[in-house]
């Protein structure tokens, strides 16, 4: 059963790549998903680097173990700069809207609790 759920899955994963208009989708949603974060930056003076991958780095201007370990707290997850040397700066990946909504107010939060 096992390995024919891993044949399903590879199967689904062939099909994704031959759907254009599921390329399309996910890219777009990807590009919105990344415009929120860029916005929410903007709007707080916070540096990023432009991406377009499925993340961008940006500079938290707090400790990033410590935004971290708060998001952690409230169920929200982020790569932490520390771990590359960049101690303010954080790895924030794109997800759909309602994640990235939820992440980027829970992360407002956690800010503005740390100022």
């Amino acid at each position: 059963m096992y390995l024919t759920l891993i044949a399903l899955r590879k199967w689904q994963q062939f099909a994704a790549l031959n759907d254009d208009d599921h390329i399309v989708k996910t890219v777009d949603l990807n590009y919105d998903s990344l415009q929120k974060i860029i916005d929410f930056c903007d709007a707080r003076g916070l540096g990023y680097v432009p991406s377009n991958a499925n993340f961008i780095f940006m500079d938290t201007q707090s400790d990033s173990k410590v935004v971290f370990e708060k998001l952690l707290q409230r169920g929200l997850i982020m790569r932490p700069g520390f771990l590359w040397g960049y101690e303010s700066w954080a790895r924030v990946s794109s997800g759909n809207l309602e994640e990235t909504e939820k992440f980027l107010v829970g992360l407002g939060h956690v800010l503005d609790e740390m100022k």
